[in-house]
């Protein structure tokens, strides 16, 4: 019995010199003084697109469309150890994220270090968290979806 090889999917939007300079600037930081912050959520309807089967057959499955639970969790990363996770039911929003990033993070943080937040422009009030931020000498970087490795 043969299977078919899973598709891996980039994004057409993705911009290769902007992606360059980013990789080549997160290089210039010690490791231990990068911050990866992200959110994900899962609700209970949610499924994989795609499914193993025989080649050349169809394979077939049923899913709710009805949403009843949703789980978030925003976390962040440093040299592979999980820091401040908040794990919820619901979705994230911006006071959320905001109380999460001062009271969870910026505890956990320490000076020197840069957060990179991927896609969280929308929960983040630039000016407001830079300043508050600048005190503690941690440095914001955030990026958009184009500088995805």
């Amino acid at each position: 019995m043969g299977l078919a090889e899973k598709q891996t999917y980039s994004y057409r939007e993705r911009d290769e010199e902007k992606r360059r300079l980013f990789i080549q600037e997160l290089q210039s930081y010690k490791p231990e003084n990068i911050v990866y912050v992200d959110e994900s959520g899962i609700d209970n309807r949610d499924d994989y697109g795609y499914g193993w089967n025989e080649i050349g057959k169809r394979f077939h499955d049923f899913k709710s469309g009805k949403r009843s639970l949703r789980v978030s969790m925003v976390s962040s990363l440093c040299q592979g150890s999980l820091i401040a996770t908040l794990t919820f039911e619901g979705s994230c929003n911006r006071q959320l994220f905001e109380k999460w990033l001062a009271e969870m993070l910026g505890s956990s943080l320490k000076p020197g270090q840069t957060v990179i937040i991927d896609k969280m422009r929308l929960f983040l009030s630039r000016k407001r968290f830079h300043s508050c931020w600048q005190k503690r000498h941690v440095k914001f970087d955030i990026y958009r979806p184009t500088h995805q490795i």
